[in-house]
């Protein structure tokens, strides 16, 4: 079952389940022939249902929403955001030379004409390998937001509502498949096929 995210969405969608979890037993009930095995089917099942604590709390809720009021819920809006960061720094220091040009020997008088061109070379060797080593390692920021609702009845208000109807629907599994299997004739021809 599929969550649903908008604002709003999870409670009106929650309400259309709730109105409509009996809507199974009702089109039973009303398109088919009662026959006394079906009528002892539906007994056990609407038994089977009154024992289920889920299945009776869904039952309080919906009769509450749909006679007296809305229902009370916690909404929980949870977010998350990864991000990976790249940072660098770096420190140009200017040496300032106390013998005068003429007393300097030829190698250092090389190393001041050269300075500024060698300085511009490692600054762009080090731009490149910075940015070499960031496109590495850069990862895509990745979001993730979930958007739960909750009941307010002690006994059910640490799983999410959408989780405790998945739970109950999933419970009429059982009960679809054996009214499938009763009422599906084996070989018979389907019209327009």
């Amino acid at each position: 079952m599929s969550k649903v995210k908008a604002n709003g969405g999870a409670e009106s969608h929650l309400r259309r389940r709730l109105c409509s979890r009996v809507a199974l037993l009702f089109t039973c009930k009303a398109s088919l022939p009662i026959q006394s095995d079906l009528r002892l089917g539906i007994a056990v099942l609407q038994e089977t249902m009154r024992q289920d604590p889920l299945a009776r709390f869904l039952l309080e809720r919906r009769n509450f929403m749909l006679k007296e009021r809305a229902l009370e819920t916690k909404r929980i809006v949870r977010g998350e955001l990864h991000a990976a960061g790249h940072a660098a720094a770096s420190v140009i220091a200017r040496v300032i030379r106390a013998k005068r040009w003429y007393r300097r020997s030829p190698r250092t008088l090389y190393e001041d004409v050269t300075y500024p061109l060698r300085a511009r070379v490692l600054q762009l060797r080090t731009r490149r390998e910075m940015a070499r080593r960031k496109r590495a390692t850069v990862k895509p920021i990745s979001r993730i937001a979930s958007d739960e609702v909750f009941f307010d009845d002690p006994e059910w208000q640490d799983v999410p509502a959408l989780d405790l109807l998945a739970r109950h629907l999933n419970s009429f599994e059982t009960v679809v498949h054996e009214a499938e299997s009763a009422f599906i004739v084996p070989n018979a021809s389907v019209p327009g096929g």
